[in-house]
């Protein structure tokens, strides 16, 4: 009878899952990628509904949504033509685009109002 102890136990365990993801590691980042999205988008809506009036939060929360559509629409087949060359610049486009505020900011929230702390 072969005798185990913790460490054992815990290496098997984690022999299945390691195995995975060494073969399909992409499913890694995809899972990654996927918090990430579930953790901003309910920060971007709760952002964009303190910002205006309670009778325009519908609407903020659909401007959200409409930008979240359209930068997968338009940046996922922009970022795969770009990317055709070397994929690094394609990352070099996203983290320039991410740093500087959009150009849009100033007239979406020239009426904004501080959100009140209850």
């Amino acid at each position: 009878m072969q005798h185990f102890d913790q460490l054992d136990v815990v290496g098997i365990g984690l022999r299945q899952p390691l195995a995975f993801l060494a073969v399909h590691g992409h499913t890694a980042t995809r899972v990654l990628a996927a918090a990430g999205a579930a953790l901003y988008t309910p920060t971007a809506n709760a952002v964009a509904t303190s910002l205006v009036e309670p009778e325009r939060r519908g609407r903020a929360i659909a401007v959200v949504m409409g930008g979240l559509t359209v930068a997968t629409a338009l940046g996922v087949p922009l970022g795969t033509w770009i990317g055709r060359t070397d994929w690094r610049l394609t990352m070099w486009l996203v983290t320039a685009l991410a740093s500087r505020p959009s150009p849009a900011w100033p007239c979406c929230c020239a009426n904004s109002r501080t959100p009140s702390r209850h």
